[in-house]
């Protein structure tokens, strides 16, 4: 009978165990998930900024080559 409760004993820890075990896992793999979404966030962020220094730089050159046009043309004459 002594038996019988020792392992009845070693059981519910075991349980315990594997339930503590459990919910430190889903808390590890929440944090990691928000970790993740975090992380997309600031690369989606980053790009579209990205994206208008890219345009930005696009338009001075533009602006440029157009004003070394110009001169060029208006020098000719």
């Amino acid at each position: 009978m002594e038996d019988q409760r020792r392992v009845e004993a070693l059981l519910e820890e075991i349980r315990d165990l594997h339930k503590a075990q459990l919910d430190e896992y889903k808390a590890q793999s929440g944090r990691g998930i928000a970790l993740a979404q975090e992380s997309l966030d600031r690369q989606r962020r980053f790009a579209a900024q990205y994206k208008r220094v890219l345009f930005a730089g696009g338009l001075m050159i533009a602006a440029g080559v157009g004003i070394i046009v110009f001169a060029v043309i208006m020098g000719g004459d």
